[in-house]
């Protein structure tokens, strides 16, 4: 009887261990019976597999893992500034329009008056990369291109860097105020007391650049110069416009046409014609409460609107307050506005947003938005 029922015992031992699945062509797979309690890997249960994981090595390696994409970003946004913006290190040559903002010696709080200087200012622009693979901006003001003669203007004192010496890709990151979205850019560069650039203000000069490129054959770009006003606290410095400089340019090919000159009249026109995007901006961006009187609203030559601001305000602070400079334009089928928003307070470097709107041009007035001036969605 005893040996009966160790054979019988075998048997079933062999029964309930046998599988009913099992492929003959793939005898070697392992059968996983989900059923035995004893089984955990997969049942949802991981208490085991991290039970030496403390809080603080969870968090550690979560932001690494943020890090990580925060620094494939800052590559992909420097390659495509190069890529796109500046065309693979290609030249433009653009006509630089100056304006002069005239601002009451007694009273700061009026409205200050725009006077264009005469003649626009012929420079060629390019990008290009050093030793270290870092992107150097260069600009040449090409006194003889034009007999435009700008005497009147000092180059040497007005012409000033909107971006860091040399830019590598963590200058791209949202602190910096750089960034690339699409056909739109923008760059800045602040200071302080100590002519040091810097992020954090305050700040005693201010300098900020958004453009807009209609694919490689044209580009249109505003430069906003600001300095601050001496007789205020450190803190509570404003930063007033000196200069906006609108700057129309095509890319060099085979041949060196100035815009007002070129060949193509497409190009004239999307550059120099009639001034003002149709039925101004396109999508009007919401503006902070308090400041409306801060901002200037200017239709250009060439299908172009632009809002910017006069005054930048760093004693105005709020979570949720931007400051933004909004650019509209025309160049053919397409209408494009790109909309800068940057910080309040001390962190006014620091870029809050690049907000990128494009539409068929004769489509734009049906699809224009009528919600009042709403943020993009991030």
């Amino acid at each position: 009887m005893q040996f009966a029922k160790s054979d019988f015992s075998e048997e079933e031992d062999d029964s309930n261990s046998n599988n009913p699945y099992a492929d003959p062509n793939y005898p070697d797979l392992e059968f996983v019976d989900y059923s035995d309690p004893e089984y955990t890997a997969d049942s949802g249960n991981y208490d085991d597999l991290y039970d030496n994981m403390d809080e603080d090595s969870t968090e550690a390696e979560i932001e690494a893992m943020r890090e990580e994409r925060r620094v494939k970003n800052d590559i992909f946004q420097f390659n495509t500034y190069y890529a796109n913006t500046y065309q693979n290190g290609a030249t433009f040559a653009g006509e630089w329009t100056v304006y002069k903002i005239n601002w009451s010696p007694n009273n700061s709080d009026e409205v200050p008056t725009l006077s264009q200087f005469k003649h626009t200012f012929p420079v060629t622009t390019r990008l290009e990369a050093d030793e270290q693979g870092r992107w150097v901006h260069i600009e040449d003001y090409h006194v003889n291109a034009t007999t435009d003669n700008n005497s009147a203007l000092d180059w040497d004192d007005y012409y000033k860097p909107y971006w860091p010496t040399t830019m590598i890709p963590f200058d791209f990151r949202g602190q910096q105020g750089n960034m690339v979205c699409g056909d739109a850019w923008t760059v800045c560069q602040a200071l302080n007391a100590a002519q040091e650039s810097v992020i954090e203000g305050p700040f005693v000069e201010y300098r900020a650049e958004v453009g807009l490129s209609y694919g490689s054959l044209m580009r249109y770009r505003l430069k906003l110069d600001y300095s601050a006003k001496t007789d205020q606290a450190d803190q509570q410095q404003l930063l007033q416009l000196k200069y906006l400089t609108v700057c129309r340019e095509v890319i060099v090919e085979r041949e060196m046409h100035w815009p007002r000159r070129h060949p193509n009249y497409e190009i004239q026109d999307a550059l120099f014609g009639a001034p003002g995007a149709e039925g101004g901006l396109y999508d009007p961006p919401p503006i902070a409460d308090g400041t409306e009187n801060n901002y200037i609203l200017l239709d250009l030559p060439g299908h172009a609107t632009t809002l910017i601001p006069v005054v930048l305000d760093p004693s105005l602070t709020s979570p949720k307050m931007s400051w933004v400079t909004s650019l509209d334009w025309t160049p053919g089928k397409m209408r494009y506005q790109v909309d800068r928003k940057v910080n309040s307070g001390k962190e006014l470097l620091g870029l809050r947003s690049l907000e990128l709107s494009e539409v068929q041009a004769a489509d734009a007035e049906e699809y224009r938005p009528r919600d009042g001036g709403q943020d993009m969605r991030q």
